[in-house]
């Protein structure tokens, strides 16, 4: 196996679209390390649904908490409703939903209803003020923690978990059987070739297990 090393971008690493480079790592495009795809949903003002896909983030937990840490940009609607709220609900949606969940993007409008608009149905949550996707099997409620700011713009936010509402099947079953029925996405973020210095269009990736550990 020869590796290339890479400390720093190649001269002729091609941006899609201009500032590529400057909101995202070129490492990222390079690595393509395959993320969990979820919805953060919020509150804006006037108690209005917002939903942010996302794959940045990940859990962490022991028996003092089960842990949400995730990256965010701080000019979006999710952050501003998470900092005015102190809560957010993290949704785990089937490739069934590819659809609504990329329709969720373009609703940008402060008075837009982002989870109806894109064609899911709000429910409420139990714990915390923030809207639940009734269409996910999967739902983490969260409350707000603390954030850090990784650079200027971005920042690593944590909350703690205080209700986990899971489909009733879901959660009977064993884990094969479970992604074979609700099959969770993942973003692989166009992946950048080191011969051309072009980056491909992003991929859209299934959980698929394979033999038991």
């Amino acid at each position: 196996m020869k590796k290339v090393e890479l400390s720093r971008a190649m001269d002729h690493f091609q941006e899609n679209w201009p500032g590529q480079y400057e909101y995202f790592s070129w490492m990222e495009f390079v690595a393509v390390a395959p993320q969990p795809l979820f919805l953060i949903t919020t509150y804006k003002e006037g108690d209005i649904p917002n939903a942010c896909f996302h794959s940045w983030g990940f859990w962490a937990g022991n028996q003092d908490g089960y842990l949400c840490l995730f990256s965010l940009n701080t000019g979006g609607h999710a952050y501003a409703d998470i900092k005015r709220n102190k809560a957010w609900c993290v949704n785990y949606p089937s490739a069934d939903y590819k659809k609504q969940c990329f329709a969720t993007i373009e609703l940008r409008d402060e008075s837009a209803d982002e989870i109806t608009g894109a064609g899911f149905t709000v429910e409420p949550g139990q714990k915390v003020h923030a809207p639940r996707i009734a269409e996910c099997f999967m739902n983490i409620e969260c409350e707000y923690l603390w954030e850090k700011e990784l650079f200027p713009g971005h920042v690593l936010i944590a909350g703690r978990a205080v209700n986990l509402a899971v489909d009733e099947d879901a959660g009977n079953m064993d884990a094969r059987e479970r992604f074979e029925k609700f099959p969770l996405m993942y973003n692989v973020h166009e992946p950048l070739k080191l011969d051309s210095g072009n980056s491909q269009p992003s991929v859209l990736g299934v959980l698929k297990l394979m033999e038991d550990m």
